[in-house]
């Protein structure tokens, strides 16, 4: 049976411990390229760092060995890493690149304990690593010789490096929380496992498991089972839609506002930023159709009701919603 407006209750409030609609709870300059970097900053003081450590690391499993990954290793550790990047192929250095970044995103730290607070301080360290990585590909110079396509992938990475720390911000700030999350995320491992071996995820929690992946962040607005938890109890459908919200908002919109700090950071013009994973017709037609079957028409029947609270909290959740198409939609079409 379709699931109707009237069949949801609409007595239950969402409760009034719930946090305020804060797309982006990051302190100031996380997920962002350092705004206080001095300009005599040279390669070798940015090499010490450790960013050498993070490269060597990022070039294994993610790339196998070979004469060019040698050879790029080599020019790092010896500060000549912009000769490298005159002189070699510059697809094969764009396709480097890009798996380096990608697997300081997806790097799995040993430490299996599930305390939220280690796994907030691992997507930290993620990001702490790549934004070197980006300040060290900048201060190389090693930018000027990256295609468009390549600066492309991290600004992509960039965008869900910030979409993974809002949203493991969004889940703890709930003071409880229906399940729903819960589920989500055990439906997002559940797809990953049945497509490798699971042997692999031995002695971590499903949480750890699904932020481990941060370059497949936005699998999870696949998984959210909204459906089945409004047939199960509709007393609760505003709160499942809010908390389906928070997911929403911290996967697409918040990465979205840093999109113009992070293209100037990577050098990209607006002419290059479109075809990007956030403008996904997929993506698109997921943020409509969830607005449109459930957002829009809850809403609405909450007009002529007293939860004033439910109203208002997912009103201002619709509101950012639905900017976030609209800029994008105008985004693409001015580029």
């Amino acid at each position: 049976a379709t699931i109707t407006t009237e069949s949801m209750i609409i007595a239950t409030e969402i409760p009034v411990d719930k946090p305020p609609l804060v797309v982006s709870h990051l302190p100031i300059g996380v997920g962002m390229l350092n705004e206080n970097l001095p300009v005599v900053v040279t390669t070798r003081e940015i090499l010490t760092v450790d960013i050498t450590r993070v490269i060597k690391k990022a070039v294994r499993p993610a790339v196998a060995p070979d004469t060019f990954t040698e050879r790029f290793e080599a020019f790092v550790n010896e500060n000549r890493i912009e000769e490298f990047a005159k002189t070699e192929d510059q697809k094969k250095l764009a396709t480097l690149v890009t798996k380096f970044s990608a697997n300081i995103l997806d790097d799995r730290n040993t430490d299996s304990d599930d305390s939220s607070l280690l796994l907030h301080q691992r997507l930290e360290e993620k990001n702490e690593k790549h934004r070197q990585f980006i300040e060290f590909l900048s201060l190389s110079k090693t930018f000027d010789y990256l295609p468009n396509g390549a600066k492309l992938n991290l600004l992509t990475h960039m965008e869900k490096m910030e979409a993974a720390i809002a949203l493991h911000e969004s889940i703890h700030s709930l003071e409880s929380s229906s399940g729903l999350i819960r589920d989500t995320i055990d439906n997002c491992v559940a797809q990953r496992q049945a497509q490798r071996d699971a042997r692999a995820h031995e002695g971590y929690t499903k949480e750890d498991i699904f932020f481990s992946e941060v370059t497949r962040i936005e699998q999870i607005l696949e998984c959210i089972p909204l459906d089945a938890f409004i047939r199960r109890d509709t007393s609760n459908a505003g709160i499942f839609l809010y908390e389906s919200n928070l997911i929403f908002l911290a996967v697409l919109s918040a990465p979205w506002k840093k999109r113009e700090r992070f293209c100037k950071k990577l050098k990209i013009d607006g002419d290059c930023a479109t075809g990007l994973w956030n403008f996904t017709r997929g993506l698109r037609t997921r943020v409509l159709t969830h607005n449109a079957k459930y957002v829009g028409p809850f809403i609405t029947a909450l007009v002529n009701s007293n939860a004033r609270h439910s109203l208002d909290s997912l009103g201002e959740q619709l509101q950012e919603l639905d900017e976030f198409l609209l800029d994008t939609y105008q985004f693409e079409l001015e580029a």
